[in-house]
């Protein structure tokens, strides 16, 4: 959604980007290249490097709670 609200959309450029949908109706002239639907697969191999990035600069447990930063939860139904 390119500034749909405000009408001010006008040759963006929106590339490299997963999603579950995506909306360039506002932009008649937006470059739309790469974008393609998020999987699960993709989710899952983006969180877990998200996961050891978060683990590798503030260490694996809270320093507070003594407990894991996350925790692992099954995929929401929606994005199967």
């Amino acid at each position: 959604m390119l500034g749909q609200k405000q009408h001010q959309a006008q040759g963006n450029t929106v590339q490299e980007n997963l999603a579950h949908s995506f909306s360039f109706q506002a932009d008649a002239q937006v470059k739309a290249e790469n974008n393609r639907e998020v999987t699960e697969a993709a989710f899952t191999q983006k969180l877990a490097d998200l996961a050891a990035l978060i683990d590798s600069k503030f260490g694996r447990l809270h320093v507070a709670a003594k407990r894991p930063r996350l925790v692992e939860r099954p995929v929401a139904k929606e994005l199967r």
